[in-house]
């Protein structure tokens, strides 16, 4: 069961409740680095038949593992999206993420907010940072997060 206050998906939301800000966190560890524009087309794909129509912001994370060329880069940042390098080991990407999004969260005051983070790591939402990050921002904001398999959403295999 989930924490009080956070959502599997959009629809979980119920007529009540307006999200207005998604966060798309890729984790590109782990699959090979899509096109932008593949994923701005699924995930908005995804997010349309959650119901959810308004402003996505995407960040795809990266590390010594999985590096973008620079022309990768700057193909990222015209589509409007946000390459973020981390370094160090899986800890310190879930720590980088988490402050990432603890970040975005918090810029939105009121707003209810939903954050969807696409990754291959199947232990993520056993990580205690990351559930103790996310049971906190469940009870005290209007937050829903979504930790999805790249499969489910872009259709990479497992």
């Amino acid at each position: 069961m989930d924490p009080i206050g956070i959502s599997r998906t959009l629809k979980d939301l119920g007529s009540k409740k307006s999200v207005t800000s998604v966060c798309v966190m890729l984790d590109t560890d782990d699959i090979p680095i899509p096109e932008p524009n593949e994923i701005q087309e699924k995930v908005r794909f995804h997010l349309r038949q959650e119901g959810y129509h308004g402003m996505v912001s995407t960040k795809a994370f990266y590390s010594d593992k999985n590096q973008f060329s620079d022309k990768q880069a700057e193909e990222y940042c015209n589509y409007g999206m946000k390459p973020i390098s981390l370094r160090g080991d899986r800890g310190s990407r879930i720590r980088m993420m988490l402050v990432d999004m603890v970040f975005w969260v918090e810029n939105r005051s009121n707003e209810p907010v939903y954050v969807l983070v696409i990754s291959k790591d199947e232990n993520l939402e056993k990580d205690a940072m990351f559930y103790t990050v996310r049971q906190l921002l469940g009870e005290h904001r209007d937050f829903h997060l979504t930790v999805a398999q790249p499969d489910t959403i872009l259709g990479f295999p497992s």
